[in-house]
Order: structure tokens, then C-alpha cells, then sequence
């Protein structure tokens, strides 16, 4: 009998203590569910044989980072108080992090002036980008529907070309070939051909000349396949932009 009862006894802790176990199991399972659901980041990747356990890269959907550029308005929105203006939201360099474009077309000159932030790395502000232009110097025609985007997959760099007109009166016009490419925040304008077109004379045909990025002469033929001799190796895709024109208060 007192062995029956010692038996019990033993069964019963055993039941308690593993009861006690799936209890605490299932609550800290709980607070993991709370925490993956509440934190900014993604969750971390499973380690395999060999592998060395690494903090996952912060990661947050379009729409928070949206919400996030757009409650930051006032901070880039103004570049052009007193002047009509448009913005897009996109992603430049493919890093999954989103930029906000705000650009401006401005004179008879048809200069486009623009400033582009990012969404920073922690995802807890944007960040304005810098370029490589002096004081007063201008974007290419940037405000547009669709660019060609082409991949460098050695150096993993998105380029985006866009014509850039500019205009000196009614007898000048010069239209640049321009590849712009966003990385680690920088903002870099390459021109990779230019056309220059001048009326010496209002009744003659205008003289057009050719040059590279350099300045060095091109024929006419040379400047037709100058982007097509830049984008060797290179692989392109179309690439959308939808602008939101904002008119000024002015």
C-alpha cells in the first residue's frame, strides 16, 4: 500500500511538473508571436552547420515607409515653396528602402531643379541625398512617366537615362543623353553624349555639333550609338514613375 501511494505521489509530480512546463512553453511562445508582430525588423534567419549567427538586415513595407515619407512632408516638401513642383515616390537603387523625388521645372531655359530623400537605414527618418552638382546646377528632365533603367549586375548599380533639354533664347538648344544612378546615398549625373543646335542665321538651317560626356567631337552617326556603347554589358528595363503635381501658394 505505501508503495501504491509513493507511486501516486510520483505520477502526480511528474503530471504537475510537465503541465507547468507546457504552460511556460506556451507563454513564451505567446510573447514571441507579440514580439515578431510588434518589431520594426525581420525575424532571424535560421543557422545552419557552419554558419555564424548574423543581426537580419531591418526590413519595413512599402506602405510604412510611405506613411513614414509622407508624415516627414514638411521637411521636403520645401525645396519649392514658390513654385508648381511635382514629387514621386520610388526606389532608385533597388534597396528596398524608399526615396521621395521633389523637382521642379523652372525658366525658359527649361531648367529642372530637384532634391531626392531616402528612407534611412533603421528606418526611422529619412535622409536628403547628395549630388554631385555645383551651386545652380540642374537635374536632367527628370519629370517624367517612364525611363529606361539599366542593370550593372558586377557593380549592382541601377542607372536611369533621361534627355535633358536646355535652351538659350529661340537660337540655341542643347539636348544631353543623362544616366543618373543613386548609391549609399549619393547621387551621381553622368552625360553620356550632347547635341548642340545653334540659328547663326533666322533663314538658314541651324549647325549642330556632337560631343561625348568629355567633350571630345562626335559625328552624328558616333552620337547615335553612343548609349547603346555605353550600355554594353548592361541590361535594361523599363521603369515607371507616377508624379503629383503641386501647385503653388504664390
Amino acid at each position: 500500500m505505501a508503495k501504491k501511494i509513493i507511486l501516486i505521489v510520483l505520477f502526480l509530480a511528474v503530471a504537475f511538473f510537465s503541465v507547468s512546463e507546457i504552460r511556460a512553453g506556451m507563454k513564451a511562445a505567446e510573447n514571441v508571436t507579440v514580439a515578431e508582430q510588434d518589431a520594426p525588423v525581420s525575424a532571424q534567419p535560421e543557422e545552419g552547420p557552419g554558419q555564424v549567427s548574423q543581426q537580419a538586415a531591418p526590413q519595413m513595407s512599402e506602405d510604412r515607409q510611405t506613411a513614414l515619407i509622407m508624415d516627414r512632408y514638411d521637411v521636403w516638401s520645401n525645396q519649392f515653396d514658390s513654385a508648381d513642383w511635382f514629387y514621386t515616390i520610388t526606389d532608385l537603387d533597388h534597396n528596398g528602402r524608399l526615396e521621395v523625388i521633389a523637382a521642379s521645372l523652372q525658366g525658359s531655359g527649361l531648367f529642372t531643379y530637384a532634391a531626392i530623400w531616402e528612407v534611412n537605414e533603421d528606418f526611422s527618418d529619412i535622409a536628403e541625398c547628395r549630388d554631385d552638382l555645383g551651386e545652380g546646377g540642374s537635374y536632367p528632365d527628370i519629370i517624367t512617366e517612364a525611363a529606361n533603367c539599366y542593370h550593372d549586375e558586377a557593380a549592382d548599380r541601377y542607372y536611369y537615362l533621361f534627355d535633358d533639354v536646355a535652351r538659350s533664347g529661340m537660337a540655341e538648344r542643347w539636348l544631353g543623353k543623362t544616366v543618373l544612378c543613386l548609391h549609399d546615398g549619393v547621387v551621381e549625373l553622368t552625360v553620356i553624349c550632347s547635341e548642340y543646335e545653334v540659328y547663326e542665321d533666322a533663314e538658314a538651317e541651324p549647325t549642330v555639333t556632337y560631343s561625348d560626356g568629355n567633350g571630345n567631337a562626335l559625328t552624328k552617326e558616333q552620337f547615335e550609338q553612343a548609349v547603346a556603347n555605353w550600355a554594353v554589358s548592361k541590361t535594361m528595363d523599363d521603369y515607371a514613375f507616377a508624379w503629383t503635381e503641386v501647385r503653388s501658394q504664390g
